[in-house]
């Protein structure tokens, strides 16, 4: 004979499965397979051959993609480049987002105060 009311044993009951129920779910019990990264690294210079994606590892068959090089007298032009580049930046990042990579973290990152760079990390569940 329990000391509870019926309304409160029913409660006292759903607690007790919802507090366990989580423990005994198939999904909780498989362990984690991780992660697989890949990282994109936008290196920024006035110098073309150095101006460009570098994506490891690679991506649709692609380790680098080539970005214009700011440079010369006129402004026109160079916010001409840099609006290329940015859409190829976009474009890139579209990619892996499309075909399932997580952007997880993107930050500034320099070799060099010629080379300003940027670092996107990306990751994707193990399947």
């Amino acid at each position: 004979m329990s000391l509870l009311p019926p309304a409160q044993q029913r409660t006292a009951a759903l607690s007790v499965l919802l507090a366990v129920g989580p423990l005994l779910a198939p999904a909780q019990s498989t362990p984690a397979k991780g992660y697989d990264f890949l990282t994109v690294t936008a290196i920024e210079s006035s110098t073309k051959s150095l101006a460009r994606l570098i994506i490891t590892p690679a991506f649709q068959g692609k380790t680098e993609v080539q970005l214009e090089a700011p440079g010369g007298l006129s402004f026109d032009k160079n916010l001409a480049k840099i609006a290329r580049n940015t859409e190829l930046v976009n474009r890139q990042l579209t990619d892996l987002t499309a075909a399932g990579w997580e952007l997880v973290q993107a930050y500034p990152f320099t070799y060099s105060p010629d080379f300003p760079t940027t670092r996107y990390l990306f990751r994707k569940a193990r399947s």
